[in-house]
């Protein structure tokens, strides 16, 4: 019971005062005339005829209370996780970029808190005045607490600082990748980079030693610094550039009306090498073309013509290159068997 509702918690209900005292009258008489054994069948009636009404005009004015929602555990979480957030470092090494001085977790870790404070946030900014939903401050609470109790952060393990040999290390892997090493470049596709056999080792070696100096826990600062020193040389000095050997291009249509069967062995003029493409055509109007390479469908492709390059095959191994034809709904076989050398 309540003259407006303010003073009722927001999960409970409530009714107007002066609605609960007529209920209550209401309650009373009718209890008068049912203990009254001279009561007669139209007081009797009218009884509960009124006790019916003050019970339908209680129902009809029940409400939620209006009471303004208590904010503070929400926002004292808020702050926790905001401070917990602030008080680690990320490490994708489990610790072994970070100091001992430092705690520590994981990326994964870390935007799963982060993303947990925003969608409380979120919620809390909707939580104004009495029209505040209490299920929607529980559900945050609920939440926060929950990524608060299993935010575990751990103790770095390296006694030196290896930000900046992380950085390079990074750098110089992705420098690395997809470059061949060779004494000029003459064997190498022009559509491919390389570097000088000795530049590339040097490169290499130096981003092993840099590598173990990050998974050292006990490497002190002038180890990694020097390691990081050691790298940072080698790749000034790598410096990629494609390679000179021209690519070369095979063509085979298949032409006839029939099955057909070509073998590029190496022992016939269709033979290749590691840097060739061959464009395959089905000349003839068949009505469908279904392509395999060693048994396999090739996915997203159902015209007449496919390029196969060399380099995605295995080397002196066999391969077979099937393609199901169909015209007039009768099936036809095209093979070409084909090495790389």
């Amino acid at each position: 019971m309540s003259d407006d509702g303010l003073d009722i918690p927001q999960d409970e209900v409530w009714i107007p005062g002066w609605i609960m005292d007529e209920l209550l009258a209401a309650i009373v008489d009718a209890k008068i005339v049912f203990d009254d054994p001279l009561s007669t069948d139209d007081e009797l009636q009218a009884a509960i005829a009124d006790l019916n009404d003050a019970l339908d005009l209680a129902d009809m004015s029940k409400a939620n209370g209006n009471a303004e929602i208590d904010m503070r555990p929400l926002d004292a979480l808020i702050a926790q996780a905001q401070a917990a957030l602030q008080a680690v470092v990320i490490s994708a090494l489990n610790g072994y970029d970070t100091l001992r001085t430092e705690q520590w977790v994981s990326p994964a870790a870390y935007a799963a808190m982060e993303g947990t404070l925003q969608d409380a946030i979120a919620i809390r900014v909707t939580l104004t005045g009495i029209l505040a939903d209490q299920g929607a401050l529980t559900s945050a609470v609920q939440m926060l607490t929950a990524a608060l109790a299993s935010w575990n952060p751990q103790p770095g393990l390296s006694i030196a600082d290896k930000a900046l040999l992380w950085e390079k290390i990074r750098e110089a892997q992705e420098a690395m990748a997809g470059v061949m090493k060779s004494a000029n470049g003459s064997d190498i596709a022009d559509e491919q980079m390389w570097v000088n056999t000795a530049i590339f080792e040097a490169l290499e070696s130096a981003l092993t030693a840099a590598q173990q100096q990050m998974f050292d826990a006990d490497a002190n600062q002038a180890a990694v610094d020097g390691a990081l020193s050691t790298l940072t040389a080698a790749l000034g000095a790598f410096n990629p550039q494609p390679g000179t050997l021209p690519s070369s291009f095979l063509e085979y249509t298949f032409t006839g009306p029939q099955d057909e069967t070509i073998n590029m062995g190496a022992d016939r003029s269709l033979s290749w090498v590691a840097n060739t493409t061959a464009t395959i055509t089905i000349a003839g109007g068949f009505d469908t073309h279904v392509w395999y390479v060693n048994g396999i469908l090739i996915p997203d492709v159902d015209g007449n013509s496919y390029v196969l390059r060399a380099r995605d095959y295995h080397v002196a191994d066999n391969h077979q290159l099937t393609v199901r034809v169909t015209r007039d709904g009768v099936p036809y076989s095209k093979i070409l068997i084909f090495s790389v050398y």
